[in-house]
């Protein structure tokens, strides 16, 4: 869905200049494949623990991994270009970035820790 949003803004003249659009591109087509590869791992990962196979820990936690990595990169991207192209102060958008990033990154961490802590306690772990 990210690679055809992006590749929808060539659609439209003006929008985003050339260099823009290739880094907005390349970013938007790699997010993507990055999540598609996170969902099949979660996916696989939960049907695993669902029938107690004890080879779903590392699907599950890389899984939440490439989540985390992939939220962090967008926040951070999303801070930069709210800072280059809003006036914006810079303590605002720093603050604005660390309560996202803890809401939002911190959410999947508390997650990732139960899913190591439950696994751990497992007899298949």
């Amino acid at each position: 869905m990210l690679a055809l949003a992006i590749a929808g803004l060539a659609l439209v003249p003006g929008v985003v200049g050339s260099q823009a659009f290739a880094a907005a591109l390349v970013g938007g087509v790699s997010a993507a494949i990055e999540l598609w590869i996170a969902a099949g791992l979660l996916a696989a990962g939960a049907r695993r623990l669902h029938t107690s196979r004890g080879d779903a820990g590392p699907r599950l936690v890389l899984g939440l991994i490439l989540v985390m990595l992939f939220l962090s990169m967008a926040l951070v991207t999303a801070s930069v270009v709210v800072h280059a192209y809003t006036d914006v102060p810079v303590w605002m958008d720093v603050a604005v970035l660390a309560v996202l990033l803890g809401l939002g990154v911190g959410s999947y961490g508390l997650e990732l820790r139960y899913v190591i802590v439950a696994l751990r306690g497992s007899p298949q772990a």
